[in-house]
């Protein structure tokens, strides 16, 4: 039996998609591995930084001046009886300044 013209074969083309389907599939594991690894990288990193703020800024976290957020590495100051900034103002008050002044030459070293 012979095909005629207006007949067409599926193979090649499907074929030519599993191919592909194959490749894209390799490149998606290969990004998901890269990113596990940076993931945890990054983690290892969070660590080191919080180990070491915490040895460096220690003094002011027996003496409830600061707290270091673990997750994030936020530094908060303790003390929620200062007002930092006056209402619609951009410079800090002098209380601020005092606080702000005893933490930066201990972050800047």
């Amino acid at each position: 039996m012979r095909k005629t013209k207006k007949e067409f074969n599926w193979g090649p083309v499907s074929d030519i998609m599993s191919g592909l389907m194959i490749v894209f599939l390799f490149i998606a594991v290969s990004f998901m591995r890269n990113q596990q690894e940076q993931a945890k990288r990054s983690t290892k990193d969070r660590v080191e930084i919080y180990a070491a703020l915490t040895n460096k800024l220690q003094p002011l976290i027996e003496n409830n001046i600061i707290t270091i957020n673990e997750t994030n590495l936020a530094i908060r100051f303790v003390d929620t009886n200062i007002v930092y900034f006056q209402n619609n103002q951009s410079k800090t008050l002098p209380e601020f300044q005092k606080k702000h002044s005893a933490l930066q030459p201990r972050l800047q070293s």
